[in-house]
């Protein structure tokens, strides 16, 4: 049987995205993007899903601010993680491919 592990997913960068550079000088960026939803009595729910991208897809996600609307384009993977205590943490994440700015964050003027 043919597998297909492609996912397009359209939302809001949550915070502004760590970028960090591995020992072989590749670029590796984490980040969450915010996808909002809304259902069917007018509320608006909130899924956040965490996204890394490498290399130059990923040094263009370290530059966009948080608010910023875009759409990813990339396959799932099953991500492990160390925590801030030390714990390792697993879960679902999406390998980001491609990304297009959809609306730049807002400007905040004081």
């Amino acid at each position: 049987m043919d597998y297909a592990n492609v996912c397009l997913i359209s939302g809001y960068v949550e915070r502004h995205p760590a970028i960090r550079y591995r020992e072989d000088g590749i670029a590796q960026c984490t980040w969450t993007l915010r996808v909002e939803e809304l259902g069917a009595t007018g509320t608006i729910y909130k899924t956040s899903v965490v996204a890394e991208a490498f290399g130059k897809t990923g040094e263009a996600l370290g530059e966009l601010p948080s608010g910023t609307l875009a759409v990813l384009q990339g396959k799932l993977f099953w991500r492990k993680h160390l925590t801030k205590s030390g714990e390792e943490q697993s879960g679902l994440a999406l390998l980001v491919q491609k990304v297009s700015v959809l609306t730049p964050a807002p400007v905040e003027v004081y």
